[in-house]
């Protein structure tokens, strides 16, 4: 019978005060040993991108279901082929577009015509 390990499953070897090698660059894992660098990239959040195109959005929309936000003309053609959100997968029955305040906006419904038939029941 294998003896049971007194340390919890958290504790990692060097994590003891009495162990000086603890602070060891040869401890530490890469991201604590290489500070961290600016970022040449664009600083732009991934919400402030289309998921679509993955540029700036082009007349800012958002689904009805769950108000994620991609290009009006990127996410008219996605619903063609299905209404749902790329991100969540939620259904959308419009496209929330052109805002201009809260109560100032256009919506964009989609047709049934271009969702999948329905079964047929017997």
């Amino acid at each position: 019978m294998a003896a049971a390990c007194s340390s919890p499953p958290w504790h990692r070897v060097g994590d003891s005060p009495n162990d000086n090698s603890a602070g060891s660059p040869s401890k530490l894992g890469p991201t604590d040993a290489t500070p961290e660098r600016p970022s040449s990239r664009n600083t732009s959040s991934p919400e402030d991108s289309c998921a679509i195109c993955l540029g700036q959005p082009e007349n800012k929309s958002f689904t009805d279901s769950c108000f994620h936000q991609f290009c009006f003309a990127c996410l008219a053609e996605w619903a063609k082929v299905k209404a749902e959100c790329p991100l969540c997968k939620q259904r959308f029955k419009s496209i929330i577009h052109s805002v201009r305040s809260l109560e100032d906006y256009d919506q964009y419904f989609v047709s049934d015509l271009q969702r999948p038939p329905a079964l047929p029941t017997q």
